[in-house]
């Protein structure tokens, strides 16, 4: 059976079937914490939360499918809320809400997850989300000059990117090795680690978008094209994705600041993850991508 899924958010192209599972582990402490989302099976889902949660004592205190999930804490983390909603801000409020019911102060959004996509929130008062992504912190050196196309088997990647990008009037993107390497890293550790399964580096120097096939070899014009149809979920009057439904990888596709890319490839047998990087990341919080 061919499956198609995107992360970074989780788009499911609708002609497949296929589940976003996702999962938060916290330990006793509320010190640790791991989160997973967009996976193919709540086990794996599951894995993945404890995995990054780390401490000994983690516990999975919540699952979740196809929605938002926000974990808050106070300041002396001993006091903790839960939200789960379709949208990232009544997730967000619900977390909140919850963590100062509960006798917390001064509490905050430790992290917020939306369809694979989690990012990690140190305000006392967040903002809601308009296009749940990682929120990038840039930092280290940028890429070195690109290069107009990617090698084997990446070619046509850049050239598909660039497709979309012209049609929204924004700068055309070049391949960047330097990208290349931390992404062809980070999906060998999805083989070694998960099996292929999706989750996200946590980079904060670069954007990223994730894509999982199985039962199939997608070409690189197929995985853009697959990002790249989410733009009917973009609502360019309020900049937000419409309700319910993911645009945060079309966003990165053609934000009109970035102006490299680099993708690693890995396979677990039949199945296949596909890493892209993006310098300078896109999707930042109140900003247009284009």
């Amino acid at each position: 059976m061919r499956k198609l899924i995107l992360a970074a958010v989780l788009a499911v192209l609708p002609v497949f079937s296929a589940m976003a599972a996702g999962a938060l582990a916290v330990d006793d402490g509320n010190l640790h914490f791991g989160w997973s989302n967009g996976q193919a099976s709540q086990h794996k889902a599951d894995h993945a939360a404890m995995q990054q949660c780390g401490a000994t004592t983690c516990r999975v205190v919540a699952r979740y499918q196809d929605s938002c999930i926000a974990y808050a804490g106070d300041r002396s983390g001993t006091t903790w809320g839960l939200g789960q909603d379709t949208t990232a801000d009544r997730a967000i409020q619900q977390a909140q809400s919850e963590c100062h019911r509960s006798g917390g102060h001064g509490c905050r959004v430790k992290v917020m997850d939306c369809d694979g996509a989690a990012v990690a929130d140190n305000s006392s008062a967040p903002a809601p989300m308009p296009m749940p992504m990682p929120i990038p912190t840039p930092s280290g050196s940028p890429p070195t000059a690109g290069t107009d196309e990617a090698p084997a088997p990446f070619t046509g990647m850049v050239a598909a990117h660039n497709e979309a990008r012209h049609r929204y009037s924004v700068p055309p993107l070049t391949w960047s090795a330097d990208l290349a390497a931390p992404a062809q890293t980070w999906a060998d550790h999805l083989k070694d680690s998960l099996n292929c399964a999706m989750q996200h580096s946590q980079s904060r120097s670069y954007g990223e978008n994730l894509a999982w096939a199985s039962g199939t070899h997608l070409m690189p014009e197929e995985v853009v094209r697959m990002w790249v149809d989410e733009a009917k979920n973009y609502d360019a009057a309020i900049n937000m994705c419409r309700s319910g439904a993911v645009c945060g990888h079309f966003t990165q596709v053609v934000w009109k600041t970035t102006t490299q890319v680099g993708c690693g490839l890995a396979h677990c047998g039949t199945d296949e993850i596909w890493v892209c990087e993006y310098s300078p990341p896109g999707n930042w919080v109140g900003k247009r991508p284009f």
